[in-house]
């Protein structure tokens, strides 16, 4: 199995034990030397689910559920399992993840190492923010039940503490309630920057869910434009019976050119911004495309760096300067580097509970 980061970058041979049993020991070495680090399913940024010169310890085999109490929303599951397994288990009996990132083939494991955030992040806090409690297994074989209340320190290190506490063998997480697997989708088309922070300002009072799409190469009067796209849980009064749409188009090779360049880009974000004629699209969506992203299209293996969607997520605190936030999207200083869009939050801080 080759082990690679979302965006692919950096590349390099890496080697890895395949972890099977919650109650097996880690099957680690006796040489101090060697570094050992957790590892999901690959769909972090950059290179912190890599261990180049170390040994990764692959928890897809710790893929099963515990216990499930439909009543309460309470999930147990080993740390291997993926968002999207939950969503297939609870969404048809009423629950849903408290806070889903842009795409559901995240661990829980790399959920909770990560602290990952989503679109209802103003509302939610991060994935930390719903976990009971979990059990962390050290190098020096210790195994330690984790919550707010026991091992509390080690509970506060290994939420967004990126693997390096230890291995997390298994997770209690606290669902939320929903009717039906709809979302009550708006998409706002903006014209600049002003625009967008009003909008945001508005949204947070009266959505869930929250972001935008921002041209970064647009200047002059359409600099900043964008889509803003915000939506709820469906209630009771959603009659659709939406379904999941089938898996979208993607290059299942790499490419040996890159597609991407200002002269393409250009027309994909002009495309995209103009594909919305009226300026406000309302419609009920089923929950899968809302929180899903672009898929890593035709970059090529010349290309330096590869990321989802080509995107870059921008988080401002609301009481920042917004000039600074303008500059900072549209800005390009590494010669030949592209930001041909950002995906983008604007709101108050919300801060993991100790």
């Amino acid at each position: 199995m080759h082990y690679h980061s979302w965006g692919r970058y950096p590349q390099f041979s890496q080697t890895a034990i395949r972890l099977g049993w919650c109650a097996l020991p880690l099957p680690l070495t006796e040489e101090e030397q060697i570094t050992y680090l957790p590892f999901g399913n690959g769909h972090s940024y950059g290179d912190c689910c890599l261990n180049q010169g170390g040994v990764l310890l692959d928890t897809h085999g710790l893929d099963r559920f515990s216990a499930f109490d439909s009543h309460k929303g309470i999930l147990r599951c080993e740390s291997g399992v993926r968002l999207s397994d939950i969503l297939a288990l609870t969404v048809p009996r009423g629950w849903f993840l408290p806070v889903l990132p842009g795409t559901k083939h995240v661990t829980v494991g790399g959920a909770i190492a990560n602290d990952i955030h989503g679109k209802n992040h103003h509302r939610t806090g991060t994935f930390g923010c719903h976990v009971r409690k979990f059990e962390l297994l050290r190098s020096d074989g210790q195994r330690l039940i984790c919550s707010p209340t026991e091992n509390a320190r080690w509970f506060q290190a290994t939420i967004g503490g990126l693997g390096l506490t230890g291995v997390i063998l298994w997770a209690e997480i606290k669902l939320k309630p929903i009717v039906n697997s709809a979302i009550e989708l708006e998409t706002v088309r903006f014209p600049g920057f002003e625009a967008f922070f009003e909008l945001s300002a508005e949204s947070d009072r009266s959505f869930e869910y929250t972001i935008a799409w921002i041209d970064c190469m647009t200047r002059g009067k359409q600099q900043g434009r964008g889509l803003f796209i915000r939506g709820n849980h469906a209630g009771v009064d959603c009659r659709e019976k939406l379904k999941a749409p089938r898996h979208r188009f993607s290059v299942p090779v790499d490419l040996p050119f890159s597609l991407i360049n200002r002269l393409s880009v250009r027309v994909l974000n002009s495309l995209r911004y103009r594909k919305q004629f009226r300026e406000r699209n309302n419609t009920n969506v089923h929950y899968e495309p809302f929180f899903s992203r672009w898929m890593v299209l035709a970059t090529g293996i010349d290309s330096t760096v590869r990321v989802d969607s080509f995107n870059i997520s921008a988080w401002c605190p609301r009481r920042g300067p917004r000039v600074q936030f303008g500059r900072s999207l549209m800005s390009q200083p590494e010669k030949g580097s592209i930001l041909f869009s950002a995906s983008s939050k604007y709101s108050e801080i919300v801060h993991h509970p100790d």
